[in-house]
């Protein structure tokens, strides 16, 4: 960090440029052979803009660039990188768990994942810390700030649910037989109740799948995305706000339902 070591980058320029380094306390100066891997969080242009990074060292250092996308817009890792980290924490803990339960891979798989990798790393350590040994990693043992983004499934999950009692109470009140059963449960009870111990690949068998629940949570979800979009004559600032959630989750959203 150049704010810290203002002298550093330019010190780092030298090196790899002469390939030569002077011991401290030493008067003599001796060749090295080294390859530097760097990365950075954000835009080398704009760190370079704001003057956090030197374009001469910038220069020096992108011979070999490589791109990597947000862990957001390449999902397909998420089921490799959960099995590292498992395996990862296992050894650390001297644990056997073998993984996560389908229902914590459906939530994995359409959570945005501000923090990228890091994140899903700090979530599955998290969660080590409480599963039972032998045990599948399933929804209670997920860390609480998960539940507490309104972007988040299963929150979306919890809205569908209290949208349908509802609306049951509202069809009872009007002198209607109620087609759904009504619940009353508490969140915990909810994710309780929805999150036994199985396999990857298996359901739930309740009266409706889960599955079958973010299916109707999707279509719901795109419909109001639609209608917001529409609202707001297709500013995408102003829609994400209606909904609630980010500019980036509102395109995220569009590019996974193919809104243009």
């Amino acid at each position: 960090d150049q704010f810290h070591a203002p002298g550093l980058p330019g010190k780092l320029l030298r090196v790899l440029e002469e390939r030569k380094i002077m011991k401290l306390g030493s008067n003599k100066e001796m060749p090295i052979d080294i390859r530097i891997i760097s990365s950075t969080n954000e835009s080398p242009s704009d760190a370079i803009r704001k003057g956090h990074m030197r374009e001469d060292l910038f220069y020096r250092l992108s011979v070999v660039q490589i791109v990597i996308p947000p862990l957001r817009e390449r999902k397909e890792d998420i089921p490799l990188l959960v099995r590292y980290f498992v395996e990862k924490y296992n050894k650390r803990f001297n644990k056997h768990i073998p993984g996560v339960d389908a229902q914590v891979m459906s939530v994995f798989t359409d959570f945005s994942w501000p923090g990228n990798v890091r994140q899903l790393k700090a979530c599955i350590e998290s969660s080590m810390n409480f599963v039972a040994d032998g045990d599948w990693i399933s929804m209670k043992d997920l860390p609480a700030y998960l539940f507490e983004d309104a972007e988040v499934p299963e929150n979306r999950y919890r809205q569908w649910m209290q949208k349908r009692d509802k609306k049951t109470k509202q069809r009872t009140k009007d002198g209607n037989s109620p087609k759904e059963e009504s619940t009353d449960r508490t969140e915990n009870e909810i994710f309780s109740d929805t999150a036994p111990d199985f396999g990857p690949g298996e359901t739930i068998g309740d009266e409706e799948t889960y599955g079958d629940i973010m299916e109707e949570i999707s279509r719901a979800e795109k419909e109001e995305i639609i209608a917001a979009l529409r609202k707001y004559r297709g500013n995408i600032t102003k829609a994400a706000a209606s909904l609630g959630m980010s500019r980036q989750s509102l395109s995220y959203r569009m590019k996974k339902y193919r809104l243009r």
